[in-house]
């Protein structure tokens, strides 16, 4: 699911398709691991407010959400660009995240600041533990956005994870 917003008040006639957005992956088996992939692009000077919630987010995620087992930000080499991964250990796991006190305040406000947003949820053959199996999720990217979106990825640096 794509969602681009040409200004901030566009963004709110949208809050409906956002909360669709969060709850996509209900489709996904229960029992399997799960993963997400978002494509995001920040308002323009609001990059370094965008990384610095995501920090906050993530330190939370980390705390909390024992059955998330990845969950970081890349940084594009194209502007304002970012990609975000995401893996738990079943569908349950993620829609507890989804609905989590963190989830619901950090959300709404890294939603502010994004212009666009792509989402995809899906079935994971192997848990992340290792910088190949990274890899390997972001060729999977690659492969799956080469038509709009084919961008080399550098990781952030671990401070801003």
């Amino acid at each position: 699911m794509s969602l681009i917003f040409k200004n901030p008040t566009e963004m709110v006639q949208h809050t409906e398709d956002i909360k669709k957005v969060m709850d996509m992956g209900k489709s996904l088996p229960p029992n399997k691991i799960v993963g997400g992939l978002k494509s995001v692009t920040v308002m323009e000077g609001k990059e370094n407010e965008f990384e610095s919630l995501f920090r906050k987010l993530a330190a939370k995620v980390r705390d909390h959400d024992k059955k998330c087992y990845y969950y970081d930000l890349c940084k594009s080499e194209q502007p304002r660009t970012y990609l975000f991964m995401e893996q738990y250990e079943n569908k349950n796991a993620l829609q507890q995240h989804q609905k989590s006190d963190h989830g619901k305040y950090y959300f709404p406000k890294i939603r502010e600041l994004l212009e666009k947003i792509d989402v995809s949820y899906f079935e994971c053959a192997i848990r992340l533990k290792s910088i190949i199996f990274l890899s390997l999720m972001i060729g999977y990217v690659i492969y799956y956005y080469q038509s709009s979106l084919y961008l080399r990825y550098k990781a952030i640096p671990r401070s801003l994870s």
